[in-house]
């Protein structure tokens, strides 16, 4: 099979052009299905949990990376999830591929990762569980998003960018509409314990950002020379040849010739691929969502 020809094709439950599951009202990746998904919103929850909460492509591995460093630098113990010899997905866990009894199971501290939408996160009045809530200007999110499943094998997409414009802005893709997931977030920041990232303001501010997680995750404090080390570990081009972070051990998932999963880590890089015609499809409906709130992105750092 030719993976640059573009394959008109529709793939059930819901006759989109990719393969996927519905599951609980919500569109999912294919590798994800009945089997795995969990209602965990109903997991039972431990005061010193941390949960990083991203729609795709909006720095997931970045801040990840972030959180393990912070946390082997806060003396670990030996035999937790969080430590050296252990790559990112093993250390900072998707709580939606954890049944009850690996979750039940994690020493603490843990923490995970999901790109669940607001009404589907795992959450519990009364805890003190930690969320970090990540998000991404959209053009970018879309970009990135586009060749993630360009790339993998298991979706069969091989449409062009154009047609997942569409996609995107109708919020026909794994875990739904990217406006809804971020808007619903940001008008529930004050309803849990949330330290709110911005990937571009990560970008222009990573030692302020970082020290500023550090305390809200209670870890003792970083000397400069640790968040030197941190900063030097979290670097795009260190992470890329880091098969503990690049996710290099999937790569039998992927096309041939597909771009890396840690594909350019940069803001701005949808310039070079909307049209201004697709961009103003995708302010239109960011602003339709967003234009009654403060909320606002950055989407280039000139």
């Amino acid at each position: 099979m030719d993976w640059n020809m573009p394959i008109k094709r529709l793939f059930p439950p819901l006759n989109l052009p990719f393969r996927h599951n519905f599951l609980c009202g919500q569109i999912y990746p294919p590798l994800i299905d009945g089997n795995e998904i969990h209602r965990t919103s109903n997991y039972e929850l431990r005061d010193d949990d941390v949960i990083l909460v991203t729609y795709p492509k909006s720095g997931t591995l970045w801040v990840q990376q972030i959180l393990k460093c912070l946390y082997e630098r806060n003396g670990v113990n030996k035999d937790s999830r969080i430590s050296l010899r252990n790559n990112l997905s093993q250390a900072v866990p998707w709580i939606e591929l954890l049944d009850i009894e690996e979750f039940n199971a994690m020493t603490s501290p843990r923490v995970m990762t999901t790109h669940e939408t607001y009404n589907n996160l795992a959450w519990r009045p009364g805890t003190k569980t930690k969320y970090i809530y990540l998000t991404r200007n959209p053009k970018d999110v879309l970009v990135s998003y586009f060749h993630h499943m360009s790339g993998y094998r298991a979706y069969e997409y091989n449409e062009p960018l154009s047609q997942f414009v569409e996609l995107f802005t109708k919020g026909k893709l794994p875990y739904g509409s990217w406006f809804g997931h971020t808007l619903d977030y940001f008008e529930n920041l004050n309803n849990m314990d949330i330290f709110h990232i911005d990937y571009e303001s990560l970008h222009l501010n990573f030692e302020k950002i970082v020290m500023k997680l550090n305390r809200f995750l209670g870890l003792r404090n970083l000397s400069n020379e640790d968040l030197e080390s941190i900063k030097e570990r979290c670097a795009f081009n260190r992470m890329k040849v880091d098969s503990n972070a690049n996710m290099s051990r999937f790569e039998h998932r992927r096309k041939p010739n597909s771009a890396d999963f840690l594909r350019q880590g940069k803001v701005g890089d949808w310039e070079n691929h909307l049209s201004a015609e697709e961009c103003s499809s995708v302010d239109r409906v960011t602003n339709s969502f967003f234009d009654k709130t403060t909320k606002k992105f950055i989407y280039n750092l000139d």
